[in-house]
């Protein structure tokens, strides 16, 4: 027999990665450029990254991207994006070129 999940567990499974994906980029933001990254901030990156005005650096699947974000009174990051999520993965050290 074939384990089938119904949509609603499917959903729930996506909604606790998205949380763990958010938990880990706050942590990794505080732990390499010393920001605290608010709900806000967050939002911002991530429209910034939808809207084109960012700076890819790599697309390393279908779904998740590596852009240089700069916006207002934060410093220039290197961050992940998740497409299917819309999500922040995690805050990268600046990528030795």
């Amino acid at each position: 027999m074939v384990n089938v999940r119904s949509r609603k567990q499917c959903r729930r499974k996506s909604t606790k990665k998205k949380k763990a994906e958010v938990q880990h980029c706050k942590k990794r933001a505080l732990q390499r450029y010393d920001i605290c990254l608010t709900a806000s901030i967050r939002k911002e990156i991530i429209e910034a990254i939808r809207g084109g005005r960012t700076t890819l650096i790599r697309r390393t699947s279908n779904r998740v991207s590596i852009h240089r974000v700069k916006i207002e009174n934060c410093p220039e990051m290197v961050v992940v994006y998740d497409r299917n999520r819309r999500e922040l993965v995690t805050v990268l050290n600046e990528p030795k070129e």
